[in-house]
This record gives structure tokens, sequence and C-alpha cells, in this order.
């Protein structure tokens, strides 16, 4: 990510000088398991011109090159094995932009009192502050094998090589910010009133720091090498170097200042000494200027010290540092503690991380806790006391980012696949410690049932089949694979208990076919309930897991039982349970059949269903006789029901006749096949007779209708009309002229 033109010169001391050894004691590791600790490669930026040597505004000698190279000696004694540490001199670009790389490279698994050594004995020519040494040292680490990148660039003043405004050089370092690959992080550490000063963007992580003043520059290089390091100073210290941690610590970094200054021991409540010693370091500035355009540039004052790193298991408790000479005394601190990230269903249950769960909504939660137990943190601890703990989540459902920036108490949407969380924790300011959460997430199945044209299956004394009754399982409507089909097994057939036609259970087996179950009769069934058997309705029940995911359905299936066993052994359970039929029936049965009897029951005489009425005129005149029919209507309801005497009725005229109403007369049978007239009052007028005897003729003394006899099937039927005389023989059947 080179650019183009240098910058233009301006005073621009690099902040060496603010990392000073106290600030640099920042030093611990983030918290991560031992053999998951990443690698480091941190590239320093070193403003090695002559304002970190000369205050040219007054002419005085100062010694911020030193305080710097002094931090630069803390800094390299904290590295750990993988570390690598590389600091470029700004003079070196100062020619024509161009260098042979990095003037010191440092690896964090060699001696680290050879680390201190190359810093200390390092020689440099004061020049200029060209962005060239930013660009160089930023290409290097785009190609460096780090697992966390960072680049700090010290500065005292403006990017300043001759060339330039002041708005170009502030262009070119928004262009380079911008284009900053987002796993490099950079810290810009302005000393003074003059130096750059960029906006700082987390989010991105690039981060800015300023010392306005010389009293500012332990807190800020502290401030920088904290974050860095992933480490935080502990605030209270005993006179006599007793301490309190109230929640794991993994590493405990004691640095003392004074000369002859010395750590020599940490223990516990106890008075037992705990930790081990991995690291003790003596570091201190050189005695002489190290430029040889300033030789006069001297520390004003000698600074020395010691560092001592003690790693392991250091529970919540009361220590004590024992030291010896020390006129300071920093602790730095390294939490040992992790984030836990957990779900809770609907019901607000906390779901088991070792099992899978149902596709659905759940609530995220997280937790710190300890890093040696597990167990959650007391209240009112340390982290709590530095102010809220920062957590983010980024989660992907089957591989795909659903969400980032998720917080505690939050409600996440899972789909069926695997599920990721990672979480990170943020405290103390600079710590951060990582959590991912695998789970894996399924949905139900439906499992549907479709059956093929049901076999006949034949009932006689047990209940056999020609063939089996073949029934197709769909999953999600699919037919299941044959990796899936080897998993199912067979499903459930449940048969209705309370059923009339009751019978046990068919077998249900595989087919080699996926998806097809094969059923046949249970041949143990031998006793049947005496009831018509038909088309039966069974359940088949799918309740299993395939591949942890549940499949779940049920359909019915309807079976065709040809019944053939003999009507008496079909009913007897109806015969059983209405015994009293069986008795009353028949009685019901002979009442009936007595109310046929003829002479219970009276009968019309056999008469032909179309009768012939002869029409002879009385005159030449009105034509020749001729023939019309009369159509013999039987009540049908009379001549069904027993014990009812049969009614019906026929027409005595043509319809046509014109005559009076003697169009109907309606008879009633009688005994003997015989007949009577039921509507003789409609005969009055002596128009109409039976057998030569007039009807209709009244009585005087009732005004009804005088009875006649009753009437047989050879009865003739006699109208005196206008023009014809009506001659109707009931036996007699119509024919035409």
């Amino acid at each position: 990510m080179k650019s183009g033109k240098p910058i233009s010169k301006s005073m621009f001391g690099v902040l060496a000088g603010t990392l000073m050894a106290s600030s640099m004691l920042a030093f611990g590791k983030p918290v991560y398991a031992e053999e998951d600790l990443p690698s480091r490669d941190i590239y320093v930026v070193y403003d090695d011109s002559g304002s970190m040597y000369k205050n040219y505004a007054t002419g005085e000698n100062v010694d911020t090159w030193s305080k710097a190279k002094y931090s630069m000696e803390v800094f390299a004694s904290m590295l750990g094995e993988q570390d690598v540490m590389k600091i470029y001199y700004m003079s070196d670009y100062s020619k024509d932009g161009k260098a042979d790389g990095p003037k010191i490279t440092i690896e964090g698994g060699d001696d680290p009192n050879q680390n201190i050594l190359k810093i200390q004995e390092q020689k440099t020519a004061s020049k200029d502050t060209p962005f060239e040494a930013v660009e160089e040292a930023y290409d290097d680490l785009e190609d460096s094998s780090g697992e966390e990148k960072w680049l700090i660039v010290l500065t005292d003043g403006q990017f300043l090589n001759g060339n330039g405004t002041q708005d170009e050089q502030k262009n070119k370092l928004d262009q380079f910010l911008n284009e900053k690959d987002s796993d490099i992080n950079i810290i810009f550490l302005g000393l003074g009133q003059e130096a750059q000063n960029i906006d700082e963007v987390k989010s991105r992580n690039i981060y800015s720091e300023r010392a306005v003043d010389s009293n500012q520059i332990l807190e800020k290089v502290t401030e920088v090498f904290n974050r860095v390091y992933n480490t935080n100073s502990l605030k209270e210290i005993g006179s006599d170097g007793t301490f309190e941690l109230d929640v794991p610590m993994s590493r405990i970094t004691v640095f003392v200042q004074g000369d002859g200054s010395k750590v020599k021991s940490l223990k516990d409540a106890g008075g037992k000494e705990v930790g081990e010693l991995v690291d003790s370091v003596k570091v201190s500035t050189t005695e002489k200027s190290d430029n040889s355009e300033h030789p006069d540039s001297n520390p004003k004052e000698r600074l020395q010290g010691e560092i001592a790193i003690y790693e392991g298991e250091f529970t919540p408790g009361t220590y004590q540092v024992n030291t010896e000479n020390a006129a300071k005394t920093e602790i730095y601190y390294q939490p040992n503690l992790a984030v836990t990230a957990y779900l809770t269903n609907s019901n607000g249950e906390r779901v088991d991380e070792t099992m899978d769960l149902p596709s659905g909504d759940y609530t995220l939660h997280f937790e710190m806790i300890s890093g040696l137990d597990g167990s959650l943190l007391p209240e009112n601890n340390i982290i709590d006391e530095s102010g809220d703990i920062e957590y983010e989540a980024h989660i992907k459902n089957n591989g795909k980012l659903i969400g980032e920036g998720y917080n505690d108490g939050e409600t996440i949407h899972v789909e069926e696949g695997g599920l990721e969380i990672d979480v990170t924790a943020t405290f103390l300011r600079y710590n951060r410690v990582h959590d991912n959460l695998a789970l894996s997430a399924f949905s139900d199945k439906a499992v549907t049932f479709e059956s093929s044209d049901p076999s006949d299956w034949t009932l006689n004394k047990t209940l056999e089949a020609n063939e089996p009754y073949f029934v197709s399982m769909k999953v999600e409507g699919k037919t299941p694979t044959e990796q899936e089909w080897e998993q199912v097994g067979v499903p459930e057939i449940v048969v209705d208990e309370n059923a009339e036609a009751k019978i046990s259970a068919p077998i249900i087996e595989k087919t080699e076919e996926p998806g097809v179950f094969a059923i046949t009769p249970n041949s143990e069934q031998s006793d049947f309930n005496h009831v018509p058997y038909g088309k039966e309705t069974l359940k088949i029940v799918m309740d299993q897991s395939v591949d942890s995911i549940p499949w779940q359905g049920e359909s019915d299936v309807e079976l065709n039982i040809q019944d053939q066993r003999n009507w008496f052994i079909k009913h007897l359970d109806w015969i059983a349970r209405n015994w009293w039929w069986a008795i009353l029936l028949p009685i019901l049965l002979l009442i009936i059949a007595i109310g046929y009897i003829p002479g219970v029951k009276k009968y019309l005489p056999k008469l032909p269903k179309k009768m012939n009425i002869r029409c002879v005129p009385k005159d030449s005149i009105n034509g020749k006789t001729k023939n019309e029919p009369s159509v013999l209507i039987v009540d049908t309801k009379n001549k069904i029901l027993p014990y009812m005497a049969q009614t019906a009725k026929f027409a005595i005229t043509p319809g046509d006749a014109g005559e009076e109403d003697y169009s109907k007369m309606k008879v009633k049978a009688t005994s003997n096949h015989k007949m009577i007239i039921e509507n003789l009052n409609a005969f009055d007028g002596g128009k109409v007779s039976i057998n030569d005897e007039v009807v209709g003729q009244k009585d005087p003394e009732t005004d009804q209708a005088v009875k006649i006899k009753p009437i047989g099937r050879t009865a003739e039927i006699t109208v005196d009309g206008r023009q014809y005389t009506y001659e109707l023989t009931l036996n007699e059947k119509y024919s035409a002229d």
C-alpha cells in the first residue's frame, strides 16, 4: 500500500519518547488457552528526528529519545516466544524514501537481555520524518505471518520530507488509513502539540493517543501497550507490596524502577511462593547520546529497572510482592477469564449445548466466567468496577452470516442446520476474550403415508391376504434416500380399540424399495367380533429420529376385508346385544302378516286397469256408438298397509263429455272382494244407476243418499247424459272402436 510522493517535513518526533518504560507495562497476553496464544508481529516506526534530541525553538537539549528507547526496551522484554518486534528508524528513509527495511528485528524467543542490548547499542543520525517509513513498515506487516498485527507510529511532529503542503500530507495519511486492511491494527501516539493527529475508528482497529506534555507520556504509553498486550495495571498496592485479586489471573508482571531495584519473590497470604518466574529482565537507559549529530543530548537521568513475569493459576485472594531498592513498583495483571454464550428457549430454559435444538426463536445470553473452573465471577469484582463489559456476537446459520453486533438478551431466529455463535467480550478497556458456540438445529420432518389400492383380505376363521398391502412413506413430500432408509424403523400401526369390527394390529415390514412398507394380516389373531367386516381404517404413526432429526407424522389407510362367514356368525354380536328383538320381531312379523289375510284386510275385486265406457248416442244426430277408457286409480297407501281396506276411484263418464260432474266414483273394498261407493251424495238427480238401481236418491228424513248394496266386478253402471247414455261394465277391458 505504497503512496507516491513523500510527505513534506515538519517537527515530528517519534512517539518513542512516549513509549517509556512505565507505559510499556501493558504486557500480558490475551486470555487464551496456552496452546491458543496468538503470535504477534509488532512493527514500530520510531521517529529519530532531531526534535527528539533538541528543542529547536529554545535551543535546549532534550532526552525524549532516551525515554523512547527505554520504553522500547521494556516493550521488547515483554514479547512472547512467538512474537516479533521490528523497529523502523525514520531517518533511514530521509534521503530518497527508501531503506533496507527495519533497523532492528527482535524475536520473542531469543534471550531478552540480548534483545534489549540491540536497542541500547543502536546508533542513529537524526534527519527527517518521511511517511515512507510508515508505508514500508505497513507493507512488511501485510506480508507477515503473525496472527495479530500491530503497527505503532511514534512521532512528535508532522510527516515532513521537503515536499507537499500540510493538507496534502493529511490527505495522504487519510487515504492510507482508508485503504488499510481490517486485520492490521494501527496506533498513532503523538507527543506534543505539533504531533500528527488522526481520527480514531475503533471499529476498523485504528487508535489514536496523544500526550501534549511530558507528564502524560508514561500514561499514554501505558495505554498503548495495554492495548497491544491486552493487559491492565493494578491501582492499589500496599506499602509492603500486598495487593488483592478478586478474579482469577494467569499472569502477574512486576516492574520495579530505581538504582539496583530487584524483584525478589511473589507470595500468597500464607507466605508461600506462587507462580512460575518465566522471565526476569533488567532494563536501563544508556549513559551517553546515541546520535553523532547531537552528542551532548545525554539522558538527564539514568533509568534502571527490572521486569519479573510470573505465570500460573492465581486464584482470588491476597498476595505480596517482595522487592529490593524499588523506588517505584507497578503490577500488571492478565485476567484468567472466559466468556460463554448460551441460549434460552421461549420458556426461559437454558438449552442443552450437547443436544440438537429445534429451529425457532431463542434468546442470546453472555456471561463472564472463571478461566480456571468455569464458575461465575463474584459480584463487585475488579471487572465490574472498571465499567460495563461489552459483548458482541457474530452468528452464522448454515454457514451464512445472519447478523453481527448482537448484544446480551437479543432474540435470534434459528433455522435448521449448523449454528455458530462467535462472541467477543471486551473488559477492562483492552482485554478481549472469545468463545465459539457451535450447535446444530433441526426442524421436525413431516411424514405422510400414501396407500396403494387396497388388496382384498379374506376373513373366514382367520384373516388372510393374497398379497401384502403396500404403503409409501414421504418425508417433506420426498422419498427417503437409501442412507435415510437404512436408519428408519418400522412405524406403529394403531387400531381403533373401540371399533366394532376389531382386528389386531397387522404386521408392517420394510421392503427393499426406500420408503415402501408392506402390511400383512396378523396371523395370530383368531378371535374376531361377530359383526360384518368390510372397509376398515387403520392409523400408521411415525415418530422416530433419523440423523438426530425427528421424523413425525401419521396417516389413515383403508383395508378392504371380504367377510365370508355365515350370516348368523356375522350378526351374533348384534343378536346377543338385542335378544329381545329375537322375540319381538317374529311377533311383529306375525301381526303384520295377519293384516294381509283376506277378510282381515278388505281387497277390491280384480278389475282392469283401463275399463271400457260405452257411449251410446240418444239420436242419430249425435253419431254412432263409441268407446272411451276409464282408468282405475288405486290408493297406494291403502293397497300396501296391512289391515287397511283398499280404496280406488275411476271415471264413469268420459272426461270431455261435458256432462254433470260424475267423472269420478270413489269405492272402498268390503268383504268377499266387493266394494261400496263412498261418494253417493255426488250422484243425485237420478241420472246414475248401478245394476238398474238408481243411486244418489236421498232419504227424506236424513237428506243423505240412500246406501246401496256392495257391488262386485261384474256390476254395470249407467249414466243418463244429455246426448249419450254411458254404460260402464267394471270387468270389461277398454278397447278402441
